[in-house]
């Protein structure tokens, strides 16, 4: 049996090729589109934003050396001893120093609270020591002190007084505060690094301080013109967990 392929029967076979080589082309071309668009492979006029990990190189730079900069909050509370004003603390900080090496940075605090009825302040100077990449423990030591308002008229001893008196710590308590003192503290913090500029972490910090408090009485000693007050040294403790900002 002879095989005659008439021109008809070519042009069919020609078409049915061309269709076959076309879809499977077609075919190739939307599978390829479609793992291009999974992988996120989208052209320059569709972008897409992506939230990257910290890499090697974030965590290296947090640990070279340079400045630092810091912002806080802090909740806590003070404990007075001998009967002195005490009372639950809300604090505002700034750090800010250098990071001298893989290992030490060496930082200055000021730190704002608002407690006892009044404001404390601390301003410390913290060698800080890296345990671990992003744990750090921190020792501090500075000034500190308390502006709180008098809440009565202050009362001389009853024989009176002709210079500044001292009341002993189990002496009735001054009603008020304005003074200064030393202060010491110890800090543990952890850093997450979000960036090569930008990190942030809980601090759980531990402070101690004596205060030299003071209350004019509105005159003045007349042999050598300096005010006449009552003054009584107050001790606190306190503890805070603070939320830290950090740039570099």
């Amino acid at each position: 049996m002879s095989l005659f392929v008439t021109p008809k029967i070519f042009q069919v076979f020609v078409c049915s090729v061309f269709a076959l080589g076309f879809g499977s082309s077609f075919a190739r071309a939307e599978t390829t589109s479609t793992v291009a668009v999974a992988a996120g492979e989208l052209s320059d006029s569709e972008p897409i934003f992506r939230l990257s990990l910290p890499t090697e190189d974030d965590y290296t730079a947090w640990r070279s050396p340079g400045l630092r900069v810091s912002l806080g909050y802090g909740f806590g509370n003070i404990y007075g001893s001998n009967g002195v004003p005490e009372g639950s603390s809300n604090s505002f900080m700034l750090r800010a120093g250098a990071r001298l090496d893989r290992d030490w940075s060496l930082m200055g605090s000021i730190r704002y609270a608002i407690t006892a009825g009044g404001l404390r302040y601390l301003g410390l100077i913290e060698p800080t020591y890296e345990l671990l990449p992003g744990l750090s423990i921190s020792a501090g030591a500075g000034l500190a002190g308390f502006v709180i308002a008098d809440q009565s008229l202050p009362v001389p001893p009853a024989d009176g007084i002709v210079a500044t008196y001292t009341y002993a710590d189990d002496e009735p308590v001054l009603s008020g505060c304005s003074g200064e003192g030393v202060a010491a503290s110890v800090r543990v913090a952890y850093s997450m690094v979000v960036g090569s500029l930008f990190s942030t972490g809980p601090a759980l910090s531990f402070n101690a301080q004596a205060t030299r408090c003071a209350q004019s009485l509105g005159n003045a000693d007349p042999d050598t013109g300096r005010a006449i007050e009552l003054e009584q040294y107050w001790y606190h403790r306190g503890l805070s967990f603070d939320w830290m900002l950090q740039w570099r």
